[in-house]
């Protein structure tokens, strides 16, 4: 890659990141109160569910992800886990660090596990999905849980 391509995506990165997380307080304005579930209900659209994974002073991890009936079973698609630095005010889309993603194996800190643009492909996505939730209608607020 290019030292012009580069510095693109990691500038369009860091705009990416801003977006998202304005777009997160949107899709869920109660966002430093929501509890472990929350969930989004439409009668004309998929459930939009949240699940926090990792709370702490200054950032958060969160799930948010649609559950899609696939024959018996319910699939997660798609399944964004989503790093949101509450003090800097930027959200990004990270791998998952559960043992479902190809990356779990790799040794070193999931930051350095993507390449800029590969980084940069998964906030595209993250912002695009985001906006098509609010125009959906989607609205997460602290007193909708998820289902048992």
């Amino acid at each position: 890659m290019s030292t012009q391509a580069l510095t693109y995506y990691l500038q369009d990165l860091q705009r990416l990141n801003r977006a998202n997380y304005g777009l997160l307080l949107e899709l869920i304005p109660d966002i430093d109160i929501i509890p472990e579930f929350a969930s989004s209900k439409l009668d004309n659209a998929v459930d939009l569910n949240l699940s926090v994974i990792e709370r702490s002073r200054y950032t958060s991890t969160v799930s948010l992800t649609h559950y899609i009936p696939v024959g018996d079973t319910w699939v997660s698609a798609p399944d964004l886990w989503i790093r949101i630095y509450h003090d800097a005010q930027v959200a990004e889309a990270i791998p998952r660090k559960d043992g479902s993603s190809l990356l779990d194996d790799r040794p070193d800190n999931w930051n350095h596990t993507l390449e800029p643009f590969q980084k940069w492909q998964l906030n595209n996505f993250m912002e695009k999905w985001l906006r098509y939730c609010l125009r959906q209608g989607h609205l997460v607020h602290c007193d909708e849980t998820m289902p048992a």
